[in-house]
């Protein structure tokens, strides 16, 4: 008489076991196809900062940060702050940086956050492609090492090592060649090398493109 219950039993879990299996194999599809339906970039705040916010608010809620460290990310510069963050089981070095960066006006004008610790629902390019899409411009390093890809619907841009993420930044997007000219690819056009590239050998940006930004390649 129990040996019939048992048997029910029995089989409605196979049916289940069946279910969760799939959902187990199929997990990182199910994971990618959710987050393409829900997720998209934040483009008006990074790490706790707002666009627009003023210094004061800044270091309100920040503290007062330092200047920029010329062995971090570039020359001082008095427009922008840096707040860096240790990790007690990584306390070696430094594994997250934000950098606020100010207008004339003292407005967040952009912000960028690097390190291991970044946020987006993946690390390599690949996934970030099949859930954005492809990028509208695409600068590569003289060394091949690093990418980085802007998204300009959003504002926000990308930038990968060795094909892990390694930057966000958010804000009005500019010139960005921060090294060397590699390649700078707009909207599938190659801008550098080319007559067009608007930096120099030496990395200077030309003086005829002082005035001007990407939205000249554009409409070409």
């Amino acid at each position: 008489m129990k040996i019939k219950p048992l048997t029910k039993i029995l089989g409605a879990l196979v049916p289940l076991s069946i279910v969760f299996g799939l959902t187990i194999s199929n997990w990182d599809e199910i994971t990618r196809n959710y987050n393409k339906a829900v997720w998209e970039p934040n483009a008006t705040s990074l790490g706790g900062i707002s666009i627009g916010d003023t210094r004061s608010n800044v270091i309100f809620n920040k503290g007062a940060g330092e200047l920029n460290d010329p062995d971090a990310i570039g020359e001082q510069d008095e427009h922008m702050l840096l707040y860096r963050t240790i990790y007690p089981e990584k306390a070696a070095y430094y594994n997250e940086t934000l950098a606020i960066i100010f207008d004339e006006e003292d407005f967040v004008a952009a912000i960028i956050r690097y390190g291991n610790r970044l946020k987006p629902p993946f690390t390599n390019v690949e996934p970030m492609k099949q859930l954005l899409g492809e990028e509208d411009i695409l600068s590569i390093s003289k060394d091949y090492e690093s990418r980085r890809y802007t998204y300009l619907d959003w504002g926000v841009s990308y930038s990968f090592e060795k094909n892990l993420l390694r930057q966000v930044m958010i804000g009005e997007v500019e010139w960005r060649q921060e090294s060397l000219p590699g390649e700078y690819i707009v909207k599938g056009r190659k801008v550098c090398p080319s007559d067009d590239c608007p930096w120099g050998e030496e990395g200077e940006l030309k003086p005829e493109y002082e005035e001007k930004d990407y939205r000249i390649f554009l409409s070409q």
